[in-house]
């Protein structure tokens, strides 16, 4: 055991990628993609690796913007998603105290192709 552990720490500190990749290390696996966003993966899929995920003009993200790949192999957290943006805006317009009209405009802001 001791000859197989200095193999893997010399391996660790010579060639990086190769120990990742070989040795303990699981690969959670590619990511699905995101409707109206970016899905990240250029860090790697291995374990402790960490995915990015980002949203198109005029949407907002719903959950996580990171999710790590973890030692069982899974990714954590829950796959986000992106909502369309949008604003309430309300206000009262009265007159002698007394509420004329009430208005309440839901603003959508949409992707522009």
């Amino acid at each position: 055991m001791f000859l197989f552990s200095k193999y893997a720490e010399y391996c660790k500190n010579t060639f990086p990628d190769v120990y990742r990749s070989t040795f303990f290390f699981p690969d959670c696996g590619i990511l699905p993609a995101v409707t109206n966003g970016t899905v990240d993966q250029s860090g790697g899929t291995l374990y402790q690796d960490a995915t990015h995920f980002t949203c198109d003009l005029g949407f907002n993200l719903q959950g996580t913007s990171v999710r790590t790949c973890g030692p069982d192999g899974t990714w954590d957290n829950a796959q986000p998603t992106c909502e369309i943006a949008g604003r309430n805006v309300s206000f009262s317009v009265g007159y002698n105290s007394q509420v004329i009209k009430y208005i309440s405009i839901f603003l959508i802001f949409h992707k522009h192709v």
